[in-house]
């Protein structure tokens, strides 16, 4: 069984993620003309389609990884096929755009930045765990893998076209 902390640095990321993000909501109330955008159809089409694709992609990367987390087993397939923390990726570039976006707005963009910011100064400390865990298997899966986002699996499903 897999012994880590299913909550990796996520903790962390909301920790740092929810402070910004309720600045950027207080700030966009107080000076809604510098935050909100002309165009709202636009805008909250581009917002609902991040939003679901973003949600589609958080439930597969979670089912995938309890489904390998029971087997003892490294997730590799799925949305891990295209990013080593698929989990990260759906919340920073999916789902809070979307939201943000949604509100017809780019307020809470800068919510994805923090969030990145601290994915990438932290999520090596997961790494090293799962290489401690998973040994030549995460290594291999690692140089294959992006550790953010990859389009590389897309083509492999299309038959590298």
């Amino acid at each position: 069984m897999f012994s880590s902390d299913l909550w990796g640095i996520g903790k962390k990321l909301i920790a740092l993620g929810l402070p910004v993000g309720l600045l950027m909501l207080a700030l966009m109330l107080r000076f809604p003309a510098v935050f909100f955008g002309k165009h709202c159809m636009v805008w909250r089409t581009a917002g609902g389609l991040l939003l679901g694709a973003g949600l589609g992609w958080l439930y597969l990367s979670v089912r995938t990884l309890l489904i390998q987390r029971r087997r003892g087993a490294l997730a590799a397939t799925g949305t891990y096929a295209c990013s080593r923390n698929p989990l990260y990726f759906a919340w920073i570039a999916l789902i809070v755009p979307g939201l943000s976006f949604l509100l017809c707005s780019w307020g809470l963009l800068p919510v994805s930045l923090a969030l990145y910011w601290g994915f990438s100064r932290w999520v090596s400390a997961e790494e090293a765990q799962l290489r401690t865990q998973f040994g030549a298997a995460y290594e291999q899966y690692a140089a294959q893998t992006a550790r953010f986002w990859t389009w590389h699996c897309l083509k492999a499903r299309r038959g590298g076209r």
